[in-house]
């Protein structure tokens, strides 16, 4: 068996020695035990050899002839448990950076599945290296949006859940015109914290007033909201030797869509009156008009998001990570 430090036998309770300040490793052996001190190398792989080096190199096993049989296996066990967990730590470290399915840039099925699947397994992670934070749930803090021509809505702490379920139905990538193309459909469900302030003619049908100042907490299902926009994006050459792409998503225009909006809300106050009972029936009622006149602004805040993760994903992996061809003679310097 294998044990980690200790300063006494666990079977027979005689005293041992084990040093757990060492800079590397120092198997200890009593007889039927191996003890091992604190490990501190700098992967599992040099801890393996170096455990081999100082029992075969020390003659350790000449020492203990009797139980030579025991004591190899227990080395081997060592060694296999920690080749295996050096090979598992390798491929966690490689990441999804290093795990991209890698197409040909004129299959857009392929590069559509490839991008969406990288989304997915980004998912509650996100991606430390590349600054791309977890994307399901999404947290947001103080996002704005001015609906009805003066009403500002502020989620002040909000999540934002389905983003990693999203279908990427096209990826086109045309590098002589230099454009990109996404269409993206997804489910998503908004809750959070929600303040209400400023003044529109639009709302004093419903509530009597045209002002309005309130809080309350909400939430709002999209049901097959769908994206479709174009965007410049060229290959460039980084100081690593490596190809990325460069894009550019400000003032692009895009086409949407939403199939069916369901809000749902508790305690909505304006001054001390609840009005959560008069508004979410409306707004569930009204909820295709009610897009045509604040949809734009909600999917311009939603392409805030997109955008940025989007950006750091192609600008932050190199394009041998995910496409086959060499992209050279396209780079734009």
């Amino acid at each position: 068996m294998v044990q980690n430090s200790v300063d006494r036998c666990a079977e027979c309770g005689t005293d041992l020695v084990c040093p757990m300040n060492l800079p590397t490793v120092s198997p200890v052996f009593h007889d039927h035990i191996i003890y091992v001190t604190k490990v501190t190398s700098p992967s599992p792989f040099l801890y393996s050899l170096e455990i081999l080096h100082l029992i075969t190199g020390a003659g350790v096993l000449e020492e203990f002839p009797k139980n030579r049989g025991k004591i190899e296996e227990e080395i081997m066990f060592v060694f296999n448990t920690v080749l295996v967990a050096s090979v598992l730590l390798f491929k966690c470290d490689a990441g999804i950076v290093d795990t991209l399915q890698k197409c040909s840039i004129k299959n857009d099925e392929c590069m559509s599945a490839s991008f969406q699947k990288s989304v997915r397994e980004i998912g509650s992670d996100g991606i430390p290296e590349l600054d791309i934070p977890p994307i399901d749930p999404m947290h947001i803090q103080n996002a704005s949006v001015v609906i009805l021509g003066g009403i500002t809505v502020t989620i002040t702490e909000g999540v934002v859940k389905g983003i990693s379920k999203c279908q990427i139905k096209k990826l086109h990538i045309d590098l002589d015109k230099q454009v990109g193309t996404q269409e993206v459909l997804c489910d998503l469900t908004i809750k959070g914290h929600v303040t209400i302030g400023g003044s529109s003619p639009t709302i004093k049908g419903l509530l009597g007033t045209s002002s309005i100042d309130g809080n309350g907490k909400g939430k709002v299902k999209l049901d097959k909201l769908y994206l479709n926009f174009d965007f410049p994006i060229y290959p460039i050459k980084k100081e690593d030797g490596n190809t990325y792409f460069k894009v550019f998503y400000e003032n692009v225009d895009y086409k949407y869509d939403i199939e069916k909006a369901t809000f749902a809300a508790e305690k909505i106050l304006i001054g001390k009156d609840d009005i959560t009972q008069l508004v979410v029936p409306y707004l569930n009622t009204n909820f295709k008009t009610l897009m045509k006149n604040i949809g734009k602004n909600l999917m311009d805040k939603a392409m805030e998001y997109f955008h940025d993760f989007s950006k750091k994903y192609f600008e932050g992996i190199p394009t041998k990570n995910y496409i086959t061809e060499d992209l050279s003679d396209y780079v734009k310097n």
